[in-house]
């Protein structure tokens, strides 16, 4: 979309807050400014990017946002998983898992929540024949952590499928991924 690469510094701003599904209150809040501001840079990208509706924008927003762009992962692997395989890496099991820390989109209740985590969670499940679970902020309406897990002979096989599981989650429209921390253990580690 070359016309969301026309818009101002406070557009795309803008933008990027209503496709993290704030309300006007929380945008103005978040800017400094007037709800009425924040309205008249809405009813101004609806023009520029001819979105009917503030779904539009949302979908221009994500269909905007960079393929490449992951949130900062901080990745715990030990040695015999970073470097070469050796005959020994092939003995044992591997254990993998990820916490994925999410921000929910339009949720306004925690049976709203319920509504987005447990459809994600069954999906990962499905999809990637790994275990998950939402394991924290369970208070939390708007804020959900996810705990996704696998067991395989093979280093490369885990890492290959928590990547996959990252993928698939940052690419959801419904919710941004925050951050994800993830561990790699092998059962001969001490």
């Amino acid at each position: 979309m070359e016309q969301v690469e026309r818009l101002t510094r406070r557009e795309s701003a803008t933008l990027d807050a209503v496709a993290r599904r704030l309300t006007n209150g929380e945008i103005a809040s978040e800017f400094h400014v007037s709800v009425r501001t924040v309205e008249s840079h809405i009813a101004s990208l609806r023009r520029k990017l001819g979105a009917d509706s503030r779904m539009g924008l949302i979908e221009a927003a994500h269909a905007h946002r960079p393929a490449t762009r992951r949130p900062r992962v901080r990745r715990i692997l030990p040695a015999r998983a970073a470097g070469r395989r050796t005959e020994q890496d092939d003995r044992g099991m591997w254990i993998g898992w990820v916490e994925l820390d999410l921000l929910l989109g339009d949720v306004h209740s925690l049976k709203q929540k319920r509504s987005v985590v447990r459809p994600l969670v069954a999906d990962l499940q499905r999809t990637f024949t790994v275990s998950a679970a939402e394991t924290g902020s369970l208070d939390l309406y708007r804020r959900a952590e996810v705990g996704v897990s696998l067991v395989a002979a093979d280093s490369q096989h885990v890492i290959d499928v928590l990547d996959k599981v990252e993928d698939y989650v940052a690419r959801r429209p419904e919710l941004d991924l925050l951050s994800a921390r993830r561990r790699i253990a092998n059962s001969d580690d001490e």
